[in-house]
């Protein structure tokens, strides 16, 4: 992704989390809890650390640069 083929990349994007189930992990406004109760990872942690790293990894070198201080998908 890069600013030539944003619109792109947003559509197949969107269909791949929509295929998945995890078109929600995006518009969530707030940062997931990181562990549950018992200590283990919380599941919603878990998706938004998933997508983000899908978001990274499709990004071209320039874009990265921007995303490297994101923690969450939001």
């Amino acid at each position: 992704m890069d600013r030539t083929n944003y619109l792109s990349w947003k559509s197949q994007f969107e269909d791949v989390l929509e295929m998945h189930g995890l078109a929600a992990v995006v518009k969530n406004k707030t940062d997931p809890p990181k562990v549950q109760d018992d200590g283990s990872v919380h599941p919603e942690f878990a998706r938004d650390k998933l997508v983000l790293s899908w978001i990274k990894a499709t990004s071209s070198s320039s874009i990265k640069t921007l995303l490297i201080p994101c923690t969450t998908t939001h």
